[in-house]
């Protein structure tokens, strides 16, 4: 994965979960990714699902289908500098993608896998600058 100013924002603030998820998705949308309406879809799944983007401790990964609103491929890391409540479970790392079809983001699943399996939430949660996450993510 590539972070850079365009993909990444370090250390925000999130009102509630759903001003977190507004925060990471308007990073896919201004980088052409998705259109507004998916990162509503997002909101709208969490209320009806629960905190399914919330997938191991500290981490959520906010996405939809691609039917929902997603433009082309893409992914977005946002950390926070408190950790978001979605009720029983918390995230600050937030790292939310887009797919055209079920079928494009496979390799960045595994990509995504590989850095939980290597127990790097907790550096990329402290990450100052984007060097920093850069080289966490090598």
């Amino acid at each position: 994965m590539d972070f850079n100013e365009s993909n990444t924002a370090l250390g925000l603030h999130a009102l509630d979960w759903k001003d977190a998820v507004r925060k990471c998705g308007e990073i896919l949308v201004q980088n052409g990714c998705a259109e507004e309406r998916y990162v509503d879809k997002i909101i709208e799944n969490v209320e009806t699902l629960g905190p399914y983007i919330v997938i191991t401790d500290n981490f959520a990964m906010p996405h939809a289908r691609p039917e929902d609103g997603a433009i082309r491929q893409g992914y977005a890391l946002v950390t926070f500098d408190e950790p978001v409540s979605f009720g029983s479970k918390e995230a600050s790392v937030f790292l939310g993608f887009t797919a055209e079809d079920s079928d494009k983001h496979i390799g960045l699943l595994q990509q995504i896998v590989e850095l939980l399996n290597a127990g790097k939430v907790p550096e990329i949660a402290a990450a100052q600058t984007i060097d920093e996450l850069r080289k966490i993510a090598e």
